[in-house]
This record gives structure tokens, sequence and C-alpha cells, in this order.
């Protein structure tokens, strides 16, 4: 789906526009299985399929969503590449482990319990390690890339980037991360309106809507959250003498943003070890999505930031 950027590249290329009919496609079809489910059980179940679509946009605005598709981001975009379905694969990823418990549970499946309770037993610890050893390892490469930028050295490389060439690589990272207790808790919630449809005695396709709809609001925040990051690369590498501050600033923000969060994850992993370590209150009080709204915020403000100046920069005379 990607090519390599090539600076002043139109912003509507071939991958964007697939990008955008994917979207369109994928939420076209969870509005359509809604409308289809509203027909046959009547009007109330669209505020189920809105709750469920409205789950998705929230859970895309987690910290560790952001920290994730921001630093993969910028990896890729500073090597080369035009990531534009980083959100996107990650929000299938992620979504994967909810349409599968979905499925299970809609087939009466009679692990499905089972996998349930395993779910919430080590689902959690599973998603923390992977999500606080990924964005340890990612948020350090970018803090020691912050060295070489004033020096024109190229940026630090790992060899687990290097395989990381794609969009559509953050898919395995969005299942693993989809493990969560956040996850786990809106499963629940997707399987009573499960429940709900089934005690409608309606095919089994109308359970999976929910889910469907879960997908698609996701997707379309992660991959808004993607572009934007992307757009804000552009901008900081598009002229390395006049946007030295901003690529500096962006940097740092990403890595700070992706230790930050996993020293969290952390700290959470070791209190479900039984280890001593405790949250501060302050930190923990502050919702997920609410941290994942600030660094968006932040974010979009450089991206606005260098948009002004670029704007407000003298043109050089021609000669």
């Amino acid at each position: 789906m990607e090519r390599p950027a090539r600076n002043g590249s139109d912003p509507f290329s071939r991958p964007l526009v697939a990008l955008a009919l994917a979207l369109l496609g994928l939420n076209l079809l969870a509005g359509a299985g809604l409308a289809g489910l509203a027909s046959g059980v009547g009007p109330t179940v669209a505020g189920l399929g809105l709750v469920a679509w409205l789950l998705g946009l929230r859970h895309a605005f987690d910290a560790d969503h952001i920290a994730a598709i921001d630093n993969v981001t910028r990896r890729l975009r500073l090597q080369g590449h035009r990531p534009v379905a980083v959100g996107l694969f990650f929000s299938l990823g992620h979504s994967t482990v909810v349409f599968g418990m979905m499925l299970a549970v809609a087939l009466g499946l009679s692990h499905a319990e089972g996998f349930g309770a395993w779910l919430g037993a080590w689902g959690v610890p599973a998603s923390l390690l992977a999500s606080a050893t990924f964005l340890t390892v990612i948020g350090a490469l970018n803090a020691a890339s912050l060295g070489t930028l004033r020096n024109s050295a190229p940026a630090p490389r790992a060899r687990l980037f290097d395989r990381v060439a794609h969009s559509r690589a953050m898919y395995p990272l969005g299942m693993l991360l989809g493990l969560n207790l956040d996850t786990a808790a809106e499963i629940v919630l997707l399987a009573a309106s499960a429940a709900a449809v089934q005690g409608a005695g309606l095919p089994l396709w109308a359970a999976l809507v929910f889910p469907l709809l879960f997908m698609a609001g996701m997707a379309a925040a992660d991959s808004a959250e993607g572009l934007l990051m992307l757009r804000l690369y552009d901008w900081a590498v598009a002229d390395r003498d006049r946007t030295l501050s901003l690529n500096t600033a962006t940097t740092a923000l990403s890595a700070l943003l992706a230790c930050g969060i996993a020293a969290l994850q952390w700290l959470a992993l070791a209190q479900w070890a039984g280890w001593s370590a405790r949250v501060p209150e302050a930190i923990a009080a502050v919702p997920s999505p609410v941290l994942g709204l600030a660094a968006t915020a932040l974010f979009a403000a450089l991206w606005g930031a260098a948009r002004l100046r670029r704007t407000a920069a003298p043109v050089a005379p021609v000669s």
C-alpha cells in the first residue's frame, strides 16, 4: 500500500485514496448491518449499535494507541516510507480479538467461557508486557535520534524495525495489545448485546454487527491519528534547516510519550506480579483516553505551528 515518500508529494496520493475507500467501505458495511438489524428487531437496537461504534472510537484514543501509532509512523517516515495505513492495520489487529471472542460467543462454543476467563487472568499481563516492551524499545530509539538531528547523522537503526517496513506489520502488534482489560470489558458489553440479538432469534450475522461497528469506529479514529502524525512529520522533514527545531520537538515528544506510557505499563505489570509498585495517584486518576487526547492535541498544535512558520517564512528572491 505504500511507496517511498518524496518531499512535496501530493497528499491525495493513491495509498491515501485506498485508505479512505477502505474506511468508507468498512463503516458503510457496519451501518448497513445495523440498518438491517434495526429493521428486524426495532429501532431501539440502533442505540446499542451507536454505543458499539463509540466504544471503538473512544478506545482508539487510549494513550498506548497514540504512542504506538505516532512512534511507528515517525520511524517509517524518516526511513523514506509513506505509512498512511499504520492506524488502520493497528486497529484491525486490535479489533480481531473482540471479533473473535464475539464470534465464539455467538456460535455458543463451549470453550468461549473458558477463553474469556483466560483473557481476564492472562490477557492483561500479556498485553502489558508486549506493549511495554515495544514502547520502551521504540521510545529509546527515538530518544537516541535526538543526538543525531543537529549533525545530520542518520537515525539509529534496529533490526526489529528493519522488518517493520509497511503499515501492515502493525497488525500483530494490534492483536497483542487487544488482550488488555479495556477490550475485555468491551467484549462483555458487546457480548450482552449479542445475547439480546440471540434472544430475538436472529441469524448469526446479526450478532457480528456489533463488533463490526466497534472495528469501524476504532479504524476511523486510529487512521485519523496516523494521518495527523504523518502530516506533521512531512512538515518536519520538508526543509531540514527551517524545521530543525520542530523536528527536535516532535522527536522529543514522541520519545517522551512512548517511554512515559511504557513506564506506567511496567508499573502495572509489577502490580499484577505482586510487587510493591504503585502508579502515582495523580496519573492513575486520569483516564487513558484523556492522556491520548492530550497527546494528540499537542501534536496537532505542533503541526499548526509548523504551518504558520512555513507560511510566514520569507520567500527567497529569484536570481
